[in-house]
């Protein structure tokens, strides 16, 4: 069964969530090999038999289209928990200025609200 995700966005939401997603399945023990060319840029990730791609292609105005795609792997989860990572990783620096709090209860609490809306978006509540 093929798994795949789409989206669309900004140069600097591309940055972000790129380098969350390589960090996330580099935490997974997936191996990334990236791969260029044509005015798309792919990156494939090897887990054993899985295997996982990432290909971003401009589209104009500043914006790309990012493909997430396996056949053996369920991508949906992988592309909410690299979301996660990039939200934290943005937002954790502000962390004990703003709040001062712990960073990881901020963390924590970043988590659960990430994971809240992406159920709910996954309900069609938005």
């Amino acid at each position: 069964m093929a798994y795949s995700f789409e989206v669309v966005l900004t140069f600097d939401a591309k940055e972000i969530f790129q380098e969350a997603f390589f960090s996330h399945l580099g935490s997974l023990g997936f191996t990334p090999m990236s791969l260029t060319g044509g005015g798309q840029e792919v990156a494939e990730f090897r887990r054993g038999d899985d295997l996982v791609s990432l290909s971003v292609t401009g589209v104009g105005h500043g914006e790309h289209r990012l493909a997430v795609h396996s056949e053996t792997t369920p991508v949906d989860d992988l592309v909410a928990d690299s979301l996660r990572e990039a939200a934290s990783r943005l937002l954790e620096p502000f962390c004990y200025v703003l709040t001062g709090s712990d960073v990881a209860e901020f963390r924590e609490t970043l988590s659960r609200g990430v994971e809240e809306l992406i159920l709910k978006i996954r309900r069609g509540e938005f």
